[in-house]
């Protein structure tokens, strides 16, 4: 669903940040791939999917309670979910042995052209990820 616009290659999804919504997330962004980029390749679809599982999960994980989900294609595609932390993300050394993580910053990195970060007032950060839609 979408929440704010009428155009349908702009949506915003509310999330109630439980666990769940990491797959309501990805349900949207298929969906919103299938009405705005027809000409993807699959491989490029299931990489956004990706981006969006680890950007939503990230939120879910570190910042508890709502996030929102944007997705935009005016050329070059952005995937941004706002979070209620100003918390900066960062790269960690990813944990093979215990399962505490440290991959999603890495992998959000390595899916997007570019990731921008921007902290709002009077709090929470939105990430967004900007790529070309190929």
């Amino acid at each position: 669903m979408n929440q704010y616009s009428h155009d349908p290659c702009l949506v915003v999804r509310v999330l109630d940040g439980q666990a769940g919504c990491v797959h309501a997330a990805r349900d949207q962004a298929r969906a919103f791939l299938h009405d705005c980029t027809p000409g993807m390749s699959e491989q490029a679809r299931d990489d956004v999917l990706l981006l969006v599982s680890e950007l939503v999960t990230n939120a879910v994980r570190h910042a508890p309670g709502p996030c929102a989900l944007t997705l935009r294609c005016n050329g070059m595609l952005k995937v941004a979910v706002t979070d209620a932390s100003t918390e900066v993300p960062g790269a960690r050394a990813p944990d093979t042995i215990g399962g505490t993580g440290g991959f999603g910053w890495h992998l959000i990195n390595s899916l997007a052209d570019q990731v921008q970060i921007r902290i709002d007032q009077p709090g929470g950060k939105t990430i967004t990820a900007v790529l070309a839609p190929h």
